[in-house]
């Protein structure tokens, strides 16, 4: 690609078009007071398929809500010694694939000439001080402000000696069956009937209709597993917890989350921003990142419309030091005995209404209300957890 002096020249920079580089570059697009700023998204790969299920609660309308899969507002949560279905409202359990997101943001985009994409493999970024250089396969681009997502396996195995790195992974099937096999107006969020074998394990089940449902396998421990251990873990699931013998697999999807108490800076100098889960924005104890990269989109728009002239100026959503914590709690007793967490997440749903937890989980509750989260968990592997986390830091 031959491009002038000028078209290498841009003010905003994206480096990843995968789904935070993608909100962003929607949000940009929504705010009329941005329409003169160049914008170029950068990636090797110009996505498009079903590469992704992003699942998220919210209480207000998205811009998503169209085209979800489907959306919830019943929720049950099912251990060996508890089992009950909660009421959601006012918030709702929303699954969105990948497919229709890609689809929906590019058609928005394609509106708005000042926002370009270029397929190109990214080789580096420098802050220069006063502009930033982007080194790519495509040649070099310049601007005023980057936005860097990238992330690779690469990346996670460098943090990994300065934290606790425990990964989510998972197997899920879209199965169809002939009979009526589900409710569909109720997800099952959290299954830990199975054996947990020293590790964080339970199956979760998004019903899309009362013969169709997304039903995923998934595990928090240190290392995967064997593909034949997800595929029988499944299969089994699906045989003895539904008396399902016949069915189709419509896909099939897996993947693998890190869960890091790793710090991750925001900023890399004053005019390179970190989005996405290299910044931190993938919540470390549950792997939820969606809602999240969401509104740290909409924060950004925000802050560029009010500092758009002084880009260092740009204030970033501050993780609270407190989540943190919990988060680091959280993943060494993961580390330690995974088992545990069943018993854990079971007394804070039984203990708690289901409102306070998902504020507990977007980082929006009290201190009062933190304490009663706390209060209602078993407290000796958190006690063993907060002594490691001194010891070693």
């Amino acid at each position: 690609m031959n491009l002038s002096t000028e078209e290498e020249k841009a003010d905003i920079i994206i480096a990843g078009a995968g789904a935070a580089g993608l909100l962003l570059a929607f949000q940009i697009a929504q705010e009329p007071k941005l329409s003169g700023k160049k914008v170029l998204l950068i990636d090797k790969t110009k996505r498009y398929g079903n590469d992704h299920t992003w699942c998220f609660w919210s209480k207000e309308k998205t811009p998503f809500d169209d085209i979800l899969s489907n959306s919830w507002e019943e929720l049950e949560f099912l251990s060996n010694s508890f089992q009950q279905n909660f009421n959601l409202q006012p918030y709702r359990y929303k699954m969105l694939k990948s497919a229709s997101f890609y689809q929906f943001v590019w058609q928005k985009l394609a509106s708005h000439p000042n926002i370009q994409f270029i397929e190109a493999e990214i080789n580096d970024v420098v802050d220069n001080e006063k502009q930033v250089e982007l080194i790519s396969s495509a040649g070099n681009f310049y601007c005023d402000l980057l936005f860097d997502s990238r992330f690779s396996q690469d990346w996670i195995k460098q943090i990994t000696s300065k934290s606790n790195l425990q990964l989510q992974h998972f197997l899920g099937y879209t199965i169809k069956t002939d009979i009526d096999s589900f409710d569909p107006e109720t997800i099952r969020m959290f299954d830990f009937r199975i054996p947990q074998s020293g590790e964080v394990r339970f199956v979760y089940v998004l019903p899309l209709s009362k013969n169709e449902a997304l039903i995923e396998f998934t595990v928090f421990s240190g290392n995967t597993l064997s593909e034949k251990t997800y595929k029988e873990v499944l299969e089994n699931y699906i045989s003895n917890f539904f008396n399902i013998s016949d069915y189709r697999i419509l896909e099939e999807e897996a993947g693998i989350i890190p869960m890091t108490d790793y710090f991750f800076e925001r900023k890399n100098g004053d005019r390179i921003i970190n989005i996405g889960t290299r910044g931190g924005l993938c919540k470390p104890s549950t792997g939820y990142a969606f809602n999240r990269m969401w509104q740290d989109a909409k924060h950004l728009v925000s802050e560029l419309v009010k500092h758009e002239a002084e880009v260092e100026k740009i204030n970033l959503k501050k993780l609270e030091i407190r989540y943190q914590i919990y988060d680091a709690m959280l993943l060494d007793i993961i580390r330690r005995d995974g088992g545990k967490i069943s018993e854990i997440f079971t007394q804070m749903f039984k203990n708690n209404p289901i409102q306070r937890v998902f504020r507990f989980l977007d980082e929006e509750t009290t201190f009062a209300e933190d304490f009663k989260v706390m209060k209602s968990v078993p407290s000796f592997p958190f006690f063993i957890s907060i002594f490691n986390l001194f010891r070693n830091r």
